[in-house]
């Protein structure tokens, strides 16, 4: 006896107009298509061991459409109409999608039912629903709450979800917003090499304006609820540059007013000298994990007022652009960066990244920094350590890669900085080394046939794993 046909067909309304979901189980197959309502979309078929295994699976999959606000349409054309559910049964819904394995379609079901929820009594789900949720997907990825902003100039391409960001006034077009956790903005002025002109012209012709404002950001609900703040700069004029990134007073408003702040990352803000000033308040409230400002030139004492600074106790990730303000990296920091290794309160890194450190008068990073880093508090815990286009002398690197405080590090970067006479020091090192990984930038030029053979042969007997990058991966690409 042959079973009956199973089918069902739904839809619902979207950004681009209406969509449509359909299964139909014929014997053990079951078919389903899904696109604009309108289009002619093939079926994708999967089998079962009999009828009624695909006629389950069937209907599970035709409910959880349901619930997401689907429509069944009945089978002589009319409309049963759309899925009415109550606040209880939203919310019912909510916690069993919270106890579920975290997937982008389990948070934007949550998003589905809060918005719902929020529209019908804005008072109760402030109340009941807000405060479970905070709690309930705290452990869950950022990237699932992540909000992102690519500026040009003075284009505005503000999402929904990212104007609650800076204006409490939109929260109610889209509530879930209250749940970001990370705010990435990319500026890219569009600089046009060889035009010199006023920053009037500028402002005139629409080539500067930058939209995010910190002050409001830290002034809004969903802006001090954030955990990550990323803000970086790209294709930018000296004029630029002076008038709108981010300056070291963006950064005290964002450290002083958002205390569940763990992550800033300001880069290529040459506005953002002087910045270590910031920690020396008793206003700070915001306990850093990882603080990146690569292609940010520090300031003289910078590096010295980092060290002092008790309120970067819990840092785990610091990444600075060793090259000096104004001077442009003629000053020897070794003092400084003697200071910052020596900090009783750095003990917490496991990641260190210095950039741009080859002062013209210096020495570079020579044995004298490396022997302070392996006596650092954190040399014990270091797991990476990326020395970018930093100049570096060969008994720095046996250091780095002998010492014994230093048996955790598995990653270092020497991309711009590791040299064809590096390679005596390398082949000098015990064949046991604690290394894992090696990267460096790509060699098209400087490194002949035989000086990559003997590297690659190197990393072979080492058991290193060598991983050469056309550019450097972990910085904007500028």
């Amino acid at each position: 006896m042959s079973e009956e046909v199973f089918t069902k067909y739904a839809e619902a309304n979207s950004s681009s107009g209406g969509k449509f979901w359909e299964v139909r189980v014929e014997g053990s197959d079951m078919h389903i298509r899904f696109g604009k309502v309108g289009q002619e979309k093939a079926w994708k078929t999967t089998s079962f061991k009999d009828h009624a295994a695909a006629v389950a699976e069937a209907t599970k999959k035709f409910n959880g459409k349901v619930k997401k606000g689907y429509a069944e349409i009945a089978r002589d054309g009319e409309s049963s109409g759309p899925v009415k559910l109550s606040y209880e049964e939203r919310f019912g819904e909510i916690r069993s999608l919270v106890e579920e394995k975290e997937s982008a379609s389990s948070v934007s079901a949550i998003k589905h039912h809060f918005e719902a929820m929020w529209a019908e009594d804005k008072e109760r789900v402030e109340d009941e629903v807000v405060p479970f949720l905070r709690t309930k997907l705290e452990n869950w990825r950022g990237s699932s709450f992540t909000q992102r902003v690519k500026q040009v100039g003075a284009e505005e391409k503000w999402s929904k979800a990212v104007a609650p960001l800076f204006d409490d006034a939109k929260i109610d077009d889209s509530p879930f917003s209250l749940f970001t956790r990370r705010f990435v903005m990319n500026f890219e002025g569009r600089y046009q090499p060889g035009d010199d002109v006023e920053l009037s012209d500028y402002m005139e012709r629409k080539w500067v304006r930058h939209i995010p404002s910190v002050d409001k950001l830290v002034a809004s609900r969903a802006g001090r609820q954030l955990e990550s703040v990323t803000l970086t700069y790209v294709e930018m004029c000296e004029m630029q540059q002076y008038s709108c990134p981010a300056h070291s007073g963006d950064l005290r408003l964002m450290l002083t007013n958002m205390p569940g702040l763990k992550e800033v990352t300001i880069q290529n803000s040459w506005a953002m000298h002087r910045f270590a000033d910031v920690f020396s308040g008793d206003d700070v409230v915001a306990r850093l994990r990882n603080l990146d400002l690569l292609k940010s030139p520090l300031a003289v004492g910078d590096l010295g007022k980092l060290a002092a600074a008790e309120q970067l106790g819990d840092l785990e990730r610091l990444a600075l652009d060793v090259q000096v303000y104004a001077s442009r990296g003629d000053e020897d920091l070794t003092g400084e960066l003697g200071a910052l290794f020596a900090s009783e309160h750095m003990s917490n890194l496991t990641e260190l990244v210095l950039s741009n450190y080859s002062p013209r008068g210096g020495a570079g990073f020579d044995v004298t920094l490396a022997r302070a880093l392996a006596e650092s508090t954190f040399a014990p815990n270091l797991t990476k350590l990326r020395l970018a286009s930093c100049q570096l002398d060969d008994d720095a690197l046996t250091v780095l890669l002998t010492h014994e405080n230093l048996k955790k590090l598995k990653t270092l970067d020497l991309y711009g900085t590791l040299r064809p006479e590096h390679l005596d020091a390398l082949e000098a090192l015990p064949e046991k080394i604690g290394l894992k990984i090696l990267f460096t930038n790509q060699f098209n030029w400087g490194w002949s046939d035989e000086q990559q053979q003997r590297l690659s042969d190197w990393c072979t007997s080492r058991k290193v794993k060598h991983k050469p990058m056309g550019m450097w991966t972990e910085c904007a690409d500028y």
